[in-house]
C-alpha cells in the first residue's frame, strides 16, 4: 500500500542512505535561531570548561555521582574552544535555547 507517511527526525539518522529509505519517508531537523539566539551565543561564549566542569560545577551539579565518571566516559570532556563559537553546537542545543538559558540563570 503507498497510503501511509513515516516521519523522522535528527533522531532517527539515516545511517544507510535515502535509497534504503521507504516512499512516503519524510525527515526535517529542527533548528531555532530566533530573535533571542544572539543572547544564547553571548551566553555561551562566556561560559569556561571550569564553569561546566570545575569544582563549583561538580558540587552544584553532582558531577562526581554518575554512574560512570565523566572521565571515564565515551564522551569528550569539554574544552575551551568548545565554547569559542557556537557553530559546532548540534541542532538541539540552540531549539533548547530557553531551558539551558532558565537553567543557568536559576
Amino acid at each position: 500500500s503507498t497510503s501511509y507517511q513515516i516521519v523522522g527526525s535528527e533522531a532517527l539518522p539515516l545511517a544507510n542512505g535515502p535509497q534504503y529509505l521507504l516512499l512516503g519517508y519524510i525527515w526535517f531537523s529542527p533548528v531555532s535561531r530566533g530573535d533571542l539566539f544572539a543572547q544564547f551565543e553571548t551566553l555561551w561564549q562566556n561560559l569556561t570548561v571550569d564553569d561546566v566542569m570545575g569544582a563549583s560545577a561538580v558540587a552544584d551539579y553532582g558531577l562526581d555521582k554518575f554512574k560512570v565518571s565523566l572521565q571515564d566516559g565515551d564522551a569528550a570532556l569539554p574544552t575551551s574552544a568548545d565554547f569559542e563559537s557556537t557553530d559546532a553546537l548540534e541542532l538541539e542545543v540552540p531549539f533548547l535555547f530557553d531551558a539551558v538559558y532558565s537553567f543557568v540563570f536559576a
